[in-house]
Order: C-alpha cells, then structure tokens, then sequence
C-alpha cells in the first residue's frame, strides 16, 4: 500500500480463498484467481475506484 497525504494512492491484494479451517489460501495460477478479479473490477467500479489489475 502506498499513502500520500491526499489518501491512498497504491494497494494490492494477494487473491485467495478462505479454506474450512477460516485460513486464507493464496490462489497460485491465473486460472484459480481470475474468478476473484472478475468479483472485485466490478464492485470497485460500482464504487467509483479506479482500478489496474494486472
């Protein structure tokens, strides 16, 4: 994450899933975690974020 004094300019996220034990578990291909970046581009855009996901 990166801050500047006019709030947060920067911020990852490792994709992961949450395994039955509650703990996460990174998700290790594209494949596994493209499903998780079609769930965040769009509830971030609807919230007006703008987003890069490489």
């Amino acid at each position: 994450m990166s801050a500047t004094k006019d709030g947060i300019a920067e911020f990852g996220l490792i994709p992961c899933y949450i395994n039955r034990k509650g703990a996460p578990e990174p998700l290790t291909s594209y494949e596994q975690a493209k499903e998780v970046m079609n769930y965040v581009r769009p509830i971030s855009e609807e919230e007006g974020l703008s987003i890069q996901m490489a």
